[in-house]
C-alpha cells in the first residue's frame, strides 16, 4: 500500500514533471519566437537606420541645392532688376532720339522749302537785276537823246 501510495505520489509529480515539460517547451518555442522576431526588428531597426541617414544626407544635399538656387535666382533677380533699369533708360534715349529724328525731319523741310523759296527769289533778283540793268541803259540812251537834241537846238 505504501507502495502504491508512493507510485500515485511519483506518477501524480511526473504529471506535474510532464505539465512542466510542456509548459518549458510552449516557453521555449515562444522564446524562439521572440528571439526571431527580435532579430527581424533588429534587422528592420539597421535597415531604417541606414535609410534614414541616407535621408538626411539627401536632405542636407537637397537643402544645399536649394540654397545655392536661392542664391542664383537672387543674382538674376538683380540682373533682372539692372536691366530693366537700362531698359527704361534707353526707352527714354529712344524717344528722345525719335523726338529728335522728327525735328531733324521737320527742319530739312523747312530748309527745302526755304531752298525753293530762295531758288525763286534768286530768279526774280536776276530777272529784276537785268530789268533795272534795261532800264538804266534806256534811261542813259534817252539822256543821251535828250543831249543830242538840246545840242541840235
Amino acid at each position: 500500500q505504501r507502495l502504491e501510495a508512493e507510485i500515485q505520489e511519483l506518477e501524480a509529480e511526473n504529471q506535474v514533471l510532464q505539465a512542466s515539460l510542456e509548459e518549458l517547451r510552449i516557453s521555449a518555442r515562444r522564446l524562439e519566437q521572440l528571439e526571431t522576431e527580435k532579430q527581424h526588428l533588429e534587422h528592420e531597426g539597421t535597415t531604417l537606420e541606414r535609410d534614414k541617414r541616407q535621408l538626411e544626407k539627401e536632405n542636407r544635399r537637397l537643402r544645399q541645392q536649394v540654397e545655392i538656387q536661392e542664391a542664383n535666382l537672387d543674382s538674376r533677380n538683380v540682373s533682372v532688376a539692372s536691366l530693366e533699369r537700362e531698359m527704361r533708360s534707353l526707352m527714354k534715349e529712344l524717344e528722345a532720339s525719335r523726338e529728335t529724328s522728327e525735328r531733324v525731319k521737320s527742319l530739312e523741310r523747312d530748309k527745302r522749302d526755304l531752298n525753293k523759296q530762295a531758288a525763286i527769289d534768286q530768279k526774280a533778283l536776276a530777272a529784276l537785276r537785268e530789268e533795272l540793268v534795261c532800264e538804266k541803259l534806256k534811261s542813259l540812251q534817252r539822256d543821251n537823246d535828250q543831249e543830242k537834241l538840246t545840242h541840235e537846238l
